[in-house]
């Protein structure tokens, strides 16, 4: 079956992975715990597995089992590979489907819905706590209406003048 097959493929990886990490060893780093020493172990480590990596390159490892500085030997030899890939694709001339232009996310206008009184009036009405008949309810709601009012008359000046 494809599961017997995947760990079969997983046990070779693995076999193949010791057996070349005890064959050829390269030099370790004798740096402290540096980030950039650390970098340098990983490199080497994603290179030394390239030179013994006999799976499938669409195979994917057991996180589980690999220790911090694997998986991140793992994702540099990943990002080496996507970016070998596009630079021979640039190289050979292929040109890859242009991707689709980004359009901006749809942004509904709620100034429309804010500035209707009613509306609000019947959002106060239901909020728990508060009183739609106090008189500080009724100035906001009010000068809401008064806002409204002098915008419509500005746009019908604006039209009647065209």
């Amino acid at each position: 079956s494809m599961e017997e097959q995947r760990q079969r493929q997983e046990q070779e990886a693995r076999k193949a992975n010791t057996e070349s990490k005890e064959a050829a060893r390269p030099d370790t780093i004798k740096e402290g715990d540096s980030e950039e020493a650390s970098l340098e172990r990983a490199l080497a480590m994603s290179v030394e597995q390239e030179e013994t990596q006999t799976v499938s390159p669409h195979h994917t490892p057991d996180f589980s089992h690999m220790t911090e500085e694997e998986q991140i030997a793992f994702a540099m030899q990943m990002s080496l590979q996507d970016s070998q890939e596009s630079t021979t694709a640039k190289e050979s001339g292929e040109k890859k489907k242009p991707e689709p232009a980004e359009t901006p996310m749809e942004v509904e206008d709620y100034a429309e819905v804010i500035n209707d009184p009613e509306f609000l009036q019947s959002v106060l009405e239901n909020l728990p706590g508060v009183d739609p008949q106090s008189e500080a309810v009724r100035q906001a709601v009010g000068s809401l209406n008064k806002g409204k009012e002098s915008k419509d008359k500005d746009k019908k000046s604006k039209d009647g003048s065209k």
